[in-house]
């Protein structure tokens, strides 16, 4: 698979995609990537600003605590299916895999949820938010993950 690196400077990132994948920016500070049509569905990645307020390792902490219970209350039925935490370009990260399920289309949908901090004194961080059909889970897990090990911060100029 071949990967195009794309600039996304209202979040100072580089992020490597998959060539083929789309790119919409909906917002300044938000860039969504989706896959081609599978099955009726476009894997999407998504990713948006966002602030800890206060900028503490506190606040990190309290607000990834409280993410499971959001998941389960805005789609009942979640079921977390890993939970983790890493370093990414030198800074605090987490994220949380679950599945639930799309009432409306009876579709059972995979997603991956990462909060990054990219600058521990202003308490700014990206959400990223990848989903996709539990059915293709086994092809696009691999290939979220690749696209989310490619993240570099880009210093502001």
């Amino acid at each position: 698979m071949d990967f195009v690196l794309q600039h996304v400077p209202a979040l100072g990132l580089e992020i490597a995609v998959p060539a083929d994948w789309s790119w919409t920016r909906s917002e300044p500070e938000h860039a969504t990537f989706q896959a081609p049509a599978r099955q009726g569905y476009r894997a999407t990645l998504s990713l948006a600003s966002d602030l800890l307020d206060p900028p503490t390792p506190a606040r990190f902490e309290e607000v990834i605590r409280d993410v499971p219970a959001a998941l389960s209350k805005r789609h009942p039925g979640t079921e977390v299916l890993r939970e983790t935490r890493f370093a990414q370009a030198g800074m605090p990260a987490w994220l949380v895999h679950f599945r639930w399920l799309v009432d409306a289309k009876k579709q059972v949908l995979e997603q991956v949820m990462v909060l990054m901090v990219t600058d521990i004194a202003s308490g700014k961080a990206v959400q990223i938010d990848g989903s996709m059909l539990a059915s293709n889970a086994s092809r696009d897990l691999p290939v979220f993950q690749a696209i989310l090990q490619s993240l570099k911060l880009v210093p502001e100029a």
